[in-house]
C-alpha cells in the first residue's frame, strides 16, 4: 500500500480543526458532486490569452466542488421531468446545465424564473446542499503570511485562529486593493519561487504595498500592526520565507486533485457520485486511497448526461460560486444591495438560504471553506438574515 495515500489523518484533522462531531463524521448520505472553476493548474502569466492562468480576469473566481445530498438512496429524476420542472422543452437538449437556468452575477441569478422551481423542488424534497470552496486568490497568496509568521519571533500566533486568520484576511484585503499591479509584481519575482537574493526586495514590496493601502485611507487595525511587526522582524533578521522559495516558478496551484481526495476521505461513510472528470479518475486509478489500511471505495464517476442529480449539482455550484464572489465586500454594502432587491429576487434568495440553513443544521461537514474569514462571516450572515424564518 502506498504510504502517501493513507488518508486516515484527514478524519482526525477534520474533527480537530473543524469541530466536526463523530456522529456527523460517520453519518451516511448519498452525495452528488459537480465542480466549477477547476483550472487544472493555476499559474501567474502576463499573457491573458493563455488558457487557465490566474490573472486579473479570473483571480476572484472560486473553485467549488459540491452539489446535492440525500438521506435515502433515491433514483435520479428523468431528464424530461427536470425539463418540465424548469419549463424547458427543446428536444435537442441532452442535459440541463447552469447556462440553461441563469446567467450573470449573483444578483442577476436571483432574477431567474427558472431557478425558483428548482429551489422549490429541492426544498420540498428536503435535499441538502453541500460544497467545498477554495478562494483562488486567497489560497494562492496566504503562503506569504504563513512563511512570515512561521519563521519569526511571533510564530506562537499560528496557534491562535482568531489572530492567524485575521492577519491572512487583512493581507488579502491589502493585496486585492491594487490587484493587477500586485499580480504583476508576483510575476516579476517568479512567485512562489522567490530567489534568496531577492527576498529582501520581495519583503520591501509587501511592506510598501501595505503602506500604500493605508495611505489611501483604509482603516488600520491590530492585524495590520502585527503584519508590519512580522515583516520588520523578517527583514531585520534576513529570515527565509520557507513556503515561497524553492517551488515551481509561477505555479500557484499545481493541481486540484487534493481538494477531491480530501473531500472523499472526510465523507468516508457516504456514497459519493461525481461527474466524470478525466484527470481525477486517472489519478485515483493509479493512486487508490486508503483509510485505516483499507482501500476507500465509497465513490464512483458517472457521465453527467446520464444523471440529473449531477446536473442539479452543476446548477448549484455555479450559484454558490457567484454567491461567494458577491460576499467578498463590506457587509454594510452587501446589505444595501440586498435591501433593494425586488420581491421575486428576494424570494429566491430566501428560499436558497432556507436550504442552506437546514443543510448546515443537518451536518456541518457539508461545508468546507478555504476562504478568508470575512467572506465566510458575510456569507453566513446573509444566509441567517434573509430567509423565510425572519
Amino acid at each position: 500500500m502506498p504510504e502517501h495515500n493513507d488518508m486516515t489523518f484527514v478524519r482526525e484533522l477534520t474533527q480537530k480543526i473543524a469541530g466536526i462531531t463523530s456522529q456527523q463524521m460517520h453519518a451516511h448520505y448519498h452525495m452528488y458532486f459537480d465542480e466549477t472553476n477547476n483550472f487544472k493548474r493555476v499559474k501567474i502569466n502576463e499573457n491573458r490569452q493563455i488558457i487557465r492562468t490566474l490573472n486579473i480576469d479570473n483571480i476572484r473566481e472560486h473553485f467549488i466542488l459540491g452539489g446535492i445530498a440525500t438521506k435515502d438512496d433515491e433514483k435520479p429524476i428523468s431528464l424530461e421531468e427536470l425539463k418540465n420542472i424548469v419549463n424547458i422543452h427543446q428536444k435537442n437538449i441532452k442535459e440541463i446545465k447552469s447556462a440553461n437556468i441563469y446567467k450573470g452575477d449573483f444578483l442577476n441569478i436571483l432574477k431567474s424564473k427558472k431557478l425558483t422551481p428548482i429551489l422549490n423542488f429541492l426544498y420540498d424534497k428536503h435535499w441538502f446542499i453541500h460544497f467545498s470552496d477554495v478562494n483562488l486568490l486567497y489560497y494562492s497568496i496566504v503562503d506569504i503570511v504563513d512563511s512570515l509568521l512561521f519563521n519569526s519571533i511571533y510564530s506562537q500566533y499560528i496557534w491562535n485562529p482568531e489572530i492567524f486568520f485575521g492577519v491572512k484576511n487583512e493581507f488579502y484585503r491589502i493585496f486585492n486593493y491594487q490587484l493587477s499591479e500586485n499580480l504583476a509584481k508576483l510575476f516579476q519575482f517568479e512567485y512562489p519561487d522567490v530567489k534568496k537574493e531577492h527576498l529582501h526586495e520581495f519583503k520591501m514590496f509587501i511592506l510598501e504595498m501595505t503602506i500604500k493601502y493605508y495611505r489611501a485611507g483604509h482603516s488600520f487595525n491590530h492585524f495590520t500592526e502585527l503584519l508590519i511587526k512580522v515583516l520588520e522582524d523578517s527583514m531585520s533578521h534576513q529570515r527565509d520565507l520557507v513556503f515561497v522559495q524553492d517551488e515551481q516558478k509561477g505555479i500557484l496551484i499545481d493541481d486540484f486533485i487534493h481538494f477531491y481526495t480530501t473531500r472523499l476521505c472526510s465523507l468516508e461513510k457516504s456514497n459519493l457520485t461525481l461527474d466524470n472528470e478525466g484527470d481525477i479518475v486517472t489519478y485515483l486509478q493509479a493512486n487508490p486511497l486508503y483509510m485505516d489500511q483499507k482501500q476507500l471505495l465509497n465513490y464512483q464517476f458517472v457521465d453527467s448526461k446520464s444523471n440529473t442529480f449531477i446536473q442539479l449539482s452543476d446548477i448549484l455550484v455555479g450559484i454558490i460560486s457567484r454567491y461567494l464572489i458577491f460576499a467578498d465586500a463590506e457587509l454594510t454594502k452587501l446589505y444595501n444591495k440586498l435591501e433593494s432587491l425586488d420581491e421575486y429576487s428576494l424570494g429566491n434568495l430566501c428560499l436558497l438560504n432556507d436550504i442552506l440553513l437546514y443543510s448546515e443544521a443537518e451536518n456541518k461537514l457539508f461545508f468546507n471553506q478555504i476562504e478568508r474569514v470575512e467572506v465566510i462571516h458575510n456569507f453566513w450572515n446573509i444566509v441567517n438574515k434573509y430567509n423565510n424564518k425572519n
